[in-house]
């Protein structure tokens, strides 16, 4: 799906460099990742799943509840845009705007945390982690 969209959007704004940065929630941790066969203008950012695991001072059926649960996910994708815009830019300080470089889609798929959660737009967002097996993340690359 992602090499289409890429593709579509070249094809759509074909005078402007396109660029895509793929978000993805529920993970371990903070990353940035490019694949060789994407190429750097498409980066895949891990959302850290800390922002929906930390107890909140409210009950989930309290109308604030999920407002401040997407409010704190918001600071997550703000910083995975900072990142990528580093990268992007071609900067790196003390490791700022570092990035992993995977072969391709597949060996990322694999590594990375799958989940599922019902549908956002209806029901909010409560996702749940599914099982992974383990990979070896490949050594991070300066931008």
């Amino acid at each position: 799906a992602i090499p289409n969209l890429i593709q579509a959007l070249k094809a759509r704004f074909p005078r402007s460099h396109v660029r895509l940065l793929v978000l993805l929630d529920y993970q371990d941790g903070l990353n940035e990742s490019i694949m060789h066969e994407l190429g750097k203008d498409v980066i895949f950012s891990l959302v850290s799943s800390r922002v929906w695991d930390t107890p909140l001072p409210m009950a989930e059926w309290d109308p604030s509840y999920m407002r401040k649960r997407m409010e704190l996910e918001s600071y997550a994708y703000a910083g995975s845009i900072a990142r990528a815009l580093w990268i992007w830019s071609g900067n790196a300080v003390r490791g700022l705007g570092s990035f992993s470089l995977w072969p391709n889609l597949e060996s990322y798929r694999k590594w990375v945390a799958p989940f599922t959660g019902p549908d956002p737009k209806v029901d909010g967002f409560r996702g749940r982690r599914l099982p992974r097996v383990p990979a070896t993340v490949p050594a991070a690359v300066p931008a």
